[in-house]
């Protein structure tokens, strides 16, 4: 199978400095506006390494059919060092949250994701990255779309939380301010949000092949949503995910293909994890053929040494 491109891919990567100043003192400030907790809010998540630009470079390596790599971003420059700049272009989030300024700034993925579709010139079928993912052998773009544009979406269909009988008593008896705004939670929400009620294709931490349009109609019809949707400025038990919310309406019309091979490595409480651990997570990447990206959360919070191993065997893979 060649690398032929047939239809346009871009890629989408959200990014913040969280090492600035300028946005420590941001987002501080806001922090106390809404009375939130030191313990709700941890500035760490968002302290940077570099991480971005090993991203990016692994994208235009491993996935050379992608058109162009918008990173989406604060009032910041991540400054990737390449010789593929043409490639790569900056958004900022006013750019994206035009007519909705008043809810800026934001410091919420799950906000800022909402907002893809209005993405000036985004292609119709784009790629959703993280910048803790990083690919680490060659994809074609048959890796996250089929021969018919469908996306190939990698996760496992998992038993909807109002389903869950322990799960649905806490929701009743947990005050609304202290309800976790957890991952899975917000899928399982989603996939109510597209008629899903008893179960939700959950989603691996990889790369998420979208369609645009999907998000543009459902959103233009129910700008309700959309506002519910984009008005909280830091993470919210009641919100949903918009990109699990973009992949169940495609499974809902048949316009995606379920793949239960997540072809993604995650490393995951990294500060529990040994350097010796982490040098046999990284050595089953490399000699599982199926594998093609890896996925490493908080590598900030690492030790010293884990954090250059794994930044160095990166840069290696990248040469």
């Amino acid at each position: 199978m060649n690398n032929q491109v047939k239809f346009p891919v871009d890629v989408v990567v959200t990014w913040v400095n969280g090492n600035d100043p300028e946005y420590q003192k941001k987002i501080s400030h806001y922090r106390k506006i809404e009375k939130l907790n030191i313990s709700d809010i941890s500035l760490s998540k968002y302290k940077q390494i570099g991480e971005v630009n090993l991203c990016v470079r692994s994208i235009l390596k491993f996935a050379p059919f992608v058109r162009k790599i918008f990173i989406v971003t604060d009032q910041q420059d991540p400054k990737i060092e390449s010789k593929e700049k043409e490639k790569i272009i900056i958004i900022d989030h006013k750019e994206i949250f035009k007519g909705y300024e008043n809810y800026l700034p934001t410091f919420n993925i799950r906000t800022i994701e909402t907002v893809f579709h209005r993405i000036k010139n985004l292609s119709e079928h784009f790629i959703y990255f993280n910048d803790d993912m990083f690919l680490i052998k060659p994809t074609t773009i048959h890796n996250w779309f089929n021969k018919d544009f469908k996306p190939v979406i990698r996760g496992k269909w998992s038993r909807s939380y109002n389903k869950i009988w322990h799960k649905r008593l806490r929701e009743l008896f947990v005050r609304t301010k202290n309800k976790r705004a957890g991952y899975n939670r917000a899928q399982s929400k989603s996939a109510e949000q597209s008629g899903f009620t008893e179960k939700y294709y959950k989603s691996f931490h990889t790369g998420r092949p979208m369609i645009k349009s999907i998000s543009e109609k459902y959103f233009k019809e129910n700008t309700d949503v959309f506002i519910n949707q984009i008005k909280y400025r830091f993470r919210n038990s009641n919100q949903f995910i918009s990109y699990s919310l973009n992949w169940h309406l495609m499974i809902k019309s048949n316009k995606a293909i379920l793949n239960s091979d997540t072809g993604t490595v995650e490393i995951h409480s990294i500060k529990k994890k040994s350097l010796l651990a982490i040098k046999k997570i990284i050595k089953s990447c490399e000699m599982n053929k199926s594998v093609f990206a890896i996925n490493i959360q908080d590598i900030n919070q690492a030790s010293s040494k884990s954090q250059k191993y794994l930044i160095e065997w990166i840069e290696n893979i990248l040469k």
